[in-house]
């Protein structure tokens, strides 16, 4: 495992935001990886002192990882983590020996998490309504992962894609939307995210409500950020740089009423998002293309004939399409 995902799910196994799949990735990694279990060993002390301010917890941390570590069931770790949360409270070795005793009635009757999975194809868009009552639109070759579980204890997705949701409120169950380089965390909230994998930046626009952005790729753990409606965050993942800024509203959702909205977007940009709507393979053989920038709207029922000839009026662009595969040329 990359050092830089061991850190992630390290983090986020300790903001309570891992998946089980991620969780037993993690747990699997640090049982064959010495250098992995040490940076969480580093990891699990700092977060100890600073969460729980006990200094005399590595006893049972150690009896912890004796007995819990060579386990298959990675939820246990979660559960005792969670119990170890207030120890400092009401008392480490007393709360942690019950936790110990509940865990062990807890995991024999426990079921594993059932995950559903959702992927919308290149050249087509699905609207599907959660278990709470949360509507979502998914926009083309999009994957959305969500637990088949009691909604009123785990509101969390995992996000490949673009989607606007309309979640139903619940101010005791955070609804939790979990991209590649940074979480959205909402409970009653209209807002679109994009987070393609092979896109440059991850755009969350806020229409109604609030929304908080965590874990961050590359910036501090505690750091949050709030949006407002009408505000865009824009986080560029070559440069962990992170944009807040005033946004179109129509623009950002048009894609789920079969309308395309630009506006100075790069024409690389351009290219990826026709591939997705259209199905089909694009190359853009003269390199100065990439940086063109282009404004227009376009609807959903036209040709990808016709999207190219609109945008033939103002880009000098010449193309060429053969078995689905697009090569557009300068002119």
């Amino acid at each position: 495992m990359k050092q830089e995902n061991l850190e992630k799910l390290t983090k986020n196994f300790y903001l309570g935001l891992t998946s089980p799949l991620e969780e037993k990735a993690l747990f699997d990694e640090i049982r064959e990886n010495a250098a992995s279990r040490n940076y969480f060993e580093a990891y699990e002390n700092t977060y100890a002192q600073k969460h729980l301010n006990a200094t005399s917890i590595q006893k049972e941390w150690d009896q912890f990882h004796s007995k819990y570590l060579n386990q298959s069931n990675v939820r246990k770790l979660q559960l005792i983590r969670n119990i170890s949360r207030y120890a400092a409270v009401i008392g480490l070795a007393v709360l942690l020996a019950t936790g110990y005793s509940l865990f062990e009635k807890w995991s024999q009757s426990r079921e594993p998490m059932v995950w559903y999975e959702t992927y919308v194809p290149r050249g087509e868009k699905t609207q599907i309504t959660l278990p709470d009552g949360t509507k979502v639109w998914l926009n083309a070759e999009t994957t959305l992962k969500y637990p088949a579980g009691n909604y009123m204890e785990d509101r969390r997705m995992q996000l490949s894609g673009e989607v606007y949701f309309e979640v139903e409120k619940n101010e005791d169950v955070p609804f939790v939307v979990q991209t590649s380089d940074y979480d959205v965390v909402v409970k009653g909230t209209s807002f679109n995210i994009m987070a393609y994998e092979d896109a440059e930046c991850i755009e969350t626009s806020l229409l109604s409500g609030s929304v908080e952005i965590r874990n961050i790729e590359g910036a501090a753990p505690d750091r949050r950020l709030k949006l407002k409606p009408g505000q865009k965050l824009i986080f560029d993942k070559e440069e962990n740089r992170v944009t807040v800024k005033n946004t179109d509203l129509d623009g950002e959702v048009a894609w789920k009423d079969n309308l395309f909205m630009f506006s100075d977007v790069r024409f690389e940009e351009l290219c990826r998002r026709l591939e997705r709507w259209y199905d089909v393979d694009i190359t853009l053989a003269d390199q100065e293309l990439r940086e063109i920038r282009y404004t227009g709207n376009f609807k959903n029922e036209e040709t990808i004939w016709q999207v190219l000839d609109v945008i033939k009026i103002t880009t000098p662009i010449k193309y060429e399409l053969k078995n689905r595969k697009l090569t557009i040329y300068k002119e």
